[in-house]
């Protein structure tokens, strides 16, 4: 008799922004973080993030800058999430993960402020299982990205 894979735990982060409640769900499978995140009680995109593994480079790993590449799996192609993408996989990195990260869309009130909402929550999380763990310090790149965050709204695209 086969032994049963481990059950996945799932942790559940849903928030209400503007009266709107999010589902926000983050779950470990295969290898990989499934994150959903949807005010529309479905889902829209389907978009996987990988970051490229850099054999003989991981003892430098706190000096690189955050490498990640997107494949949509489901959906248009939407340059909306792109911020948040970026902004997720940059903290993601900061902490040290490397596994890919495949992210259920389905978000119709989406602007510049639910954004820096899902990375500051996206960031405690990850605070949460690896505190006090960064292994990059922010430096004036990222302190410039987070100044570039603050200011950018979606009307400047």
């Amino acid at each position: 008799m086969s032994e049963l894979p481990p059950m996945t735990k799932t942790i559940d982060l849903s928030f209400n922004y503007n009266g709107i409640d999010t589902i926000f769900r983050i779950t470990n499978f295969q290898g990989r973080k499934l994150i959903v995140l949807s005010n529309l009680g479905k889902i829209g995109h389907i978009i996987e993030v990988f970051f490229p593994k850099m054999i003989g480079m991981l003892e430098q790993r706190s000096n690189l800058r955050c490498d990640y590449e997107c494949k949509l799996i489901l959906g248009t192609d939407c340059s909306d999430f792109d911020l948040m993408i970026k902004r997720m996989a940059m903290v993601y990195h900061e902490y040290g993960f490397d596994d890919n990260i495949i992210l259920y869309l389905g978000l119709q009130q989406f602007d510049i402020e639910f954004c820096k909402k899902v990375v500051e929550i996206f960031t405690q999380y990850l605070e949460s299982i690896r505190p006090n763990q960064r292994y990059i310090q922010p430096n004036s790149y990222h302190k410039n990205m987070t100044k570039q965050l603050q200011d950018l709204s979606f009307d400047n695209n």
